[in-house]
């Protein structure tokens, strides 16, 4: 049984969304873990992009070249190369589904990079942004990357295990670089 709606409910409902200023934001360029590691990178930037570089997410789109990604692939039915196959690039890389001029800068063998969870950062990396926490969120910059996460950890992917943000959330966990005086 499926359920239809009137005609009139999607008109008005954007009518809705409009006045709330519910318009969807503008698609934002992405800059690759390169760019954010000059900030986020190294001593003075709390080591976020080397600890990343040792993270599973590093390695997603990579590990799709290997045995189990393509034991994977074939349990869900897809035939030919899990690293181009959308199913799999969807959740394996950064920016799946966003037109190719939007992340020219963003190498897809970064696999889940920063930009995944923080959203794409052309707008906000600005040294003059991304300080201000309310600027830097206004110009893109996710203030809750744990709705990233459920974006792939989901219930109903046979591959990932039971996902517990609560208990996975060390395993990724970086802290903001120290303040500049």
């Amino acid at each position: 049984m499926s359920l239809r709606l009137p005609r009139i409910l999607p008109p008005l409902l954007c009518l809705f969304l409009l006045s709330c200023g519910g318009r969807p934001a503008p698609p934002r360029a992405f800059t690759g873990a390169a760019a954010c590691a000059e900030c986020h990178g190294g001593p003075d930037g709390g080591q976020v992009q080397e600890s990343w570089q040792g993270t599973a997410h590093a390695r997603a789109w990579t590990d799709l070249a290997g045995v189990r990604g393509a034991e994977v692939a074939r349990e869900m039915g897809l035939a030919g190369d899990p690293q181009i196959a959308a199913q799999c690039l969807e959740c394996h890389s950064t920016g799946h589904g966003v037109p190719a001029s939007l992340k020219a800068a963003l190498p897809i063998a970064e696999g889940v990079s920063c930009e995944a969870c923080h959203g794409a950062g052309a707008d906000y990396i600005k040294k003059l942004v991304m300080p201000d926490p309310r600027q830097a969120r206004s110009a893109g910059l996710n203030p809750e990357p744990r709705r990233a996460c459920q974006g792939c950890h989901r219930e109903g992917v046979a591959h990932i295990r039971p996902f517990k943000y609560e208990e996975r959330w060390p395993v990724i966990a970086h802290r903001l670089p120290p303040r500049k005086k």
